[in-house]
């Protein structure tokens, strides 16, 4: 877990609603070292350390959202393989241009939600190593069983390789952490969501053939054995098995 989803300041951060959205901070990124941010943070921490439990004022609230602007990075980057992968010719700094069509808008949609592999320190991010699809708006993050209806899309569009990759970054989290968590962020890394990873496979297999999804059985398998282990995220019975959506956490997540 990082700073930004647990600890003191995170309570302070959420407590005085420094910000309108309670994700903001926590999808932040840290701009400075660990060791200048111990050192910066102390006697802030210090002098409001009776935040807690005292009524908010404003002059505290600004004093504190001013020192965690400095030292967090609250813009998010986009990253995209544009001229390597797509067609499409769109400044990552602004949103595609008003299509014509429904499919023209899709096509244009997938280089804006498209991130490359991630590779920020600092942040509350699962990383991943190949290219992903995330929702976009707030949602600066890929999510489980939403994928599987993105890959569909995909496939329908013709980017079976963007498939691929995000079947591979999902087969890195089961190996990585035993399961396919929420999304791709630490603070979601206790709960999953529908194990839809066999039916993002099994897009691969139907266009591929089986030959071409062997090396992910195994991230199956492991899955699979998560999802059904008694007392924690299955319950059996004679005649039939009960799979629940269990959350082992019970801090803000």
């Amino acid at each position: 877990m990082s700073i930004q989803t647990q600890g003191f300041l995170f309570e302070i951060v959420q407590l005085l609603q420094l910000f309108p959205d309670s994700k903001t901070f926590p999808d932040s990124q840290l701009r400075v070292t660990e060791s200048y941010l111990q050192e910066q943070l102390q006697p802030l921490l210090d002098q409001y350390a009776d935040i807690i439990n005292t009524p908010e004022s404003s002059c505290a609230a600004s004093i504190t959202r001013s020192h965690i602007q400095h030292l967090f990075q609250f813009k998010t980057k986009l990253h995209t393989l544009i001229h390597e992968c797509f067609d499409i010719e769109t400044d990552q700094h602004t949103l595609p241009p008003e299509s014509k069509t429904m499919e023209e808008h899709i096509q244009k949609m997938w280089t804006w939600l498209r991130r490359e592999q991630d590779t920020d320190t600092g942040t509350s991010k699962i990383p991943f190593k190949h290219p992903y699809i995330v929702p976009g708006g707030r949602f600066k993050e890929c999510y489980y069983w939403d994928s599987y209806f993105t890959c569909v899309g995909l496939i329908a569009d013709g980017h079976l390789d963007l498939v691929k990759d995000i079947a591979q970054n999902m087969a890195d989290m089961i190996e990585n952490i035993g399961f396919i968590p929420n999304g791709n962020r630490t603070y979601y890394a206790s709960r999953s969501q529908p194990p839809f990873f066999c039916h993002i496979v099994n897009l691969i297999a139907d266009k591929e053939g089986v030959s071409a999804i062997e090396h992910l059985l195994p991230a199956l398998e492991k899955e699979y054995e998560f999802w059904n282990r008694t007392g924690e995220r299955a319950l059996h019975y004679k005649d039939q098995s009960l799979n629940r959506y269990w959350d082992s956490q019970s801090t803000p997540r």
